[in-house]
């Protein structure tokens, strides 16, 4: 019996029915939630504990009655109890990305912000913001050098979003020595709600939220320097983040591009969403660590042109996998994005790419792999 330790979030009915497509009725789901009503899973059978009782002796005990044990990302709930764990227990960590870019040495917010984004984010940073804020220099140097690494050295499988990750963690991360294994969430792409929206705009989408590593202001410095139709839309997700920078992503926005600039601040009904998602032909994502994967790999099935920083390891790993996409550095040399529109050919091949990679029948044989390396770890 495999034991999953989750949380409310949105991919776990997917990662249920995966995993059970393989090994039916070997997994027990446990949600981590204060809240009786999960508002986002829904399909799974799952068995809800709140946070106070993950640390119950009891719990304890029976947790280490498992053989193995997968946790989906690592909460800082997470990490507490894998130092309570029997070393016998196999652990695997499907990270998410928030949970180990935090945790690189190399990835302090400011070495993934450009120079105005930098800038902005020292001035809106206060003293007391800071210290709290989960980038606080005092949390990160515990977590990092004394806290982490001894958790770290705990995990015996690892599953980053990307496959390139895995080597940036290990020389990142102190004391990770786990094995990889590649493993994603994404399993229904060929059923995408926005694929059966009909129409395909000229609009462009930059970013994903309200934070700081997405670097707006510098992608929107680009987009002031080339001719966008007043037709076209430039929707900026921002509905979740920080306020303060949201605010001044907005102000900036307006001064540099007008109304085509169209700041999208409330959250809206999915179907709603994924029509104006559907509308941009054109997608700039600035940030220099992975961010945003569901939205990039629904946009480059859909046939969207996607723009990256070089140094991203998204840019490269979709490279790697056969898909088209592009340095936004060349959009400010050509300063004309319609040179960057796919052809017919094009987007088939990103498609076939997608779905070779991320499509349910992919899901299910990394799945398959994945049982049988937890199978052979456990003799």
């Amino acid at each position: 019996m495999i034991l999953h330790l989750a949380t409310d979030e949105k991919f776990i009915d997917a990662a249920y029915s995966i995993f059970n497509g393989i090994l039916p009725n070997e997994n027990k789901f446990l949600i981590v939630s204060s809240e009786k009503k999960l508002k986002y899973v829904k399909s799974a059978k799952y068995e809800l504990i709140t946070f106070k009782e993950l640390y119950n002796p009891d719990f304890i005990i029976k947790l280490n009655s498992y053989d193995f044990v997968i946790f989906h990302s690592l909460l800082n709930c997470f990490k507490k109890l894998i130092l309570r764990m029997n070393p016998k227990v196999k652990i695997l960590w499907i990270g998410w990305g928030f949970d180990y870019y935090g945790q690189m040495t190399n990835c302090y917010p400011r070495n993934l912000l450009f120079e105005k984004t930098n800038t902005l984010y020292s001035k809106n940073m206060t003293i007391i913001n800071l210290l709290k804020s989960n980038f606080g220099l005092l949390k990160r140097l515990f977590d990092n050098t004394i806290h982490f690494s001894r958790i770290a050295k705990r995990v015996d499988y690892f599953a980053p979003v990307l496959p390139n990750e895995y080597e940036l963690c290990k020389k990142h991360i102190s004391g990770l020595k786990a094995e990889f294994i590649s493993w994603n969430y994404i399993d229904n792409i060929e059923e995408n709600k926005s694929d059966n929206i009909s129409g395909f705009g000229n609009d462009i989408l930059l970013g994903n939220s309200a934070s700081y590593t997405n670097n707006h202001y510098e992608a929107i410095d680009i987009l002031s320097t080339i001719k966008i139709d007043s037709s076209r839309k430039v929707y900026v997700p921002l509905s979740y983040g920080d306020n303060k920078y949201r605010d001044c992503v907005i102000n900036y926005g307006k001064s540099k591009l007008g109304n085509i600039f169209v700041p999208l601040v409330d959250f809206m009904p999915q179907e709603e969403y994924w029509k104006i998602i559907a509308s941009c032909k054109f997608v700039l994502m600035n940030h220099l660590r992975q961010q945003a994967m569901g939205n990039i790999v629904v946009k480059i099935y859909n046939g969207s042109s996607v723009f990256f920083q070089p140094n991203n390891p998204c840019f490269q790993f979709f490279k790697n996998i056969g898909v088209k996409v592009f340095d936004i550095g060349t959009l400010a040399v050509k300063k004309n994005i319609e040179e960057f529109d796919l052809t017919d050919e094009e987007i088939n091949a990103n498609k076939r790419s997608i779905i070779s990679y991320f499509g349910k029948n992919a899901i299910l044989q990394k799945t398959a792999n994945l049982i049988t390396k937890i199978k052979e770890g456990i003799k």
